[in-house]
């Protein structure tokens, strides 16, 4: 367990440094950032969380990656979907 722990740290980090945009789905069905399992180095950064849900999850892949690339310079927080895009794609 604890070298998964490094795995995906590393990965993270490496996702920051390339600045790919980061769609963070969160297991308990939480559709914002869940505090208390986010990992410390994604709390402040400009990434989505959403609940998981393959469509909401199609959604996000669909329409994360432009809305990062189009972002302010220095943008950062969490960004969630609001209740109207989860009906939008089926769910309630």
């Amino acid at each position: 367990m604890r070298h998964k722990h490094r795995f995906v740290r590393w990965e993270m980090d490496i996702a920051l440094d390339l600045d790919m945009p980061i769609v963070a789905v969160n297991l308990n069905g939480k559709r914002e950032m869940d505090v208390d399992l986010c990992p410390p180095i994604l709390r402040s950064e400009y990434i989505v969380h959403l609940s998981f849900k393959a469509r909401i999850i199609k959604y996000a892949l669909d329409n994360f990656p432009p809305l990062y690339r189009q972002r302010s310079p220095g943008a950062r927080g969490a960004l969630h979907y609001p209740p109207s895009i989860y009906r939008s794609v089926g769910l309630d």
